[in-house]
């Protein structure tokens, strides 16, 4: 159970914060630059960060990472 908590977390935050990237991209006008911008954020940025914050909060809970 312990080695699925951190996947889930993981997975869990990215649809989170893919949610807020897609609210703020909604009031964004249509050019490159923000093409550009969903783009790293989807495939480089959020991936990163929502693993990040699965660490901590499985950190909080157990007391241990996400390393295998």
């Amino acid at each position: 159970m312990k080695r699925l908590m951190c996947p889930v977390f993981s997975i869990g935050f990215y649809i989170l914060y893919f949610m807020i990237l897609q609210g703020i991209t909604y009031f964004l006008p249509e050019t490159v630059i923000t093409a550009v911008f969903v783009l790293l954020s989807v495939f480089l940025i959020i991936p990163i960060i929502a693993s990040k914050s699965s660490s901590r909060v499985i950190r909080a809970i157990n007391g241990f990472g996400c390393s295998f």
